[in-house]
């Protein structure tokens, strides 16, 4: 496994991070505020803040299309709205002390819980600035987790309205380790999910339903994370 940065062993230990759902989209393709549809008779945005706190030590949300999202968790809100998740990335970094974030979209919520933790677990050692995944040797932008250290590459990336998965890619000492890799190696447990179903979006009410006949089917179980 790669080391960006060497640390002492001490040092190498699982530490706390704060958690950040990005809820910060128009939900134009939905038609409605997709935060607040339910999956599961659960709002969307409740099942990012749980997903979350399986892996951070405290979760808000990064902007919000309505105020009353804020009865779920604080809203940070977004500074230069209709830029996509890097605004969000930005105000959330901009807004928090503590020195890792952990963001999650508030649309994708077949993601395993397993998965947060292992970004937690592999950042702890690399001390990587972003640890994010690869799946078919693509990078998925999200769920990753960030040093408040990018800041700047965050606010020159927003200024010329790059993409996460770009600004991501752009960093020398990035950690994505491949999905397929880390199942191979036992480092995620093999789930009842299929693994080309964790990154599957909300972006729509037909998305939405195929994700709850999922959950249906027993592929998912979102009322019970461990």
């Amino acid at each position: 496994m790669p080391m960006p940065h060497a640390t002492p062993a001490s040092a190498a230990r699982p530490f706390a991070c704060d958690g950040f759902v990005l809820a910060g989209g128009a939900s134009s393709r939905f038609g409605s505020e997709k935060s607040l549809a339910l999956l599961d008779g659960t709002p969307l945005i409740a099942h990012a803040i749980r997903l979350l706190s399986v892996a951070a030590s405290h979760v808000r949300i990064a902007g919000a299309q309505t105020q009353s999202l804020a009865d779920y968790a604080t809203i940070i809100p977004d500074i230069a709205p209709g830029s996509g998740p890097l605004a969000g990335v930005f105000a959330a970094l901009q807004a928090a002390s503590a020195q890792w974030l952990l963001f999650l979209p508030v649309d994708m919520p077949l993601i395993p819980p397993e998965l947060l933790r292992v970004l937690v677990a592999r950042a702890s050692v690399t001390r990587a600035p972003v640890t994010c995944l690869r799946l078919n040797g693509h990078i998925e932008p999200f769920p990753a987790l960030v040093h408040r250290s990018i800041l700047p590459s965050v606010s020159a990336a927003l200024a010329t309205h790059a993409s996460c998965a770009r600004l991501w890619s752009s960093l020398s000492n990035l950690d994505a380790p491949a999905v397929e890799s880390l199942l191979a190696a036992a480092q995620l447990p093999r789930l009842p999910i299929p693994v080309s179903l964790w990154w599957r979006s909300a972006n729509t009410p037909g998305d939405l339903a195929f994700i709850e006949a999922c959950c249906t089917r027993a592929f998912c179980a979102p009322r019970q994370i461990p």
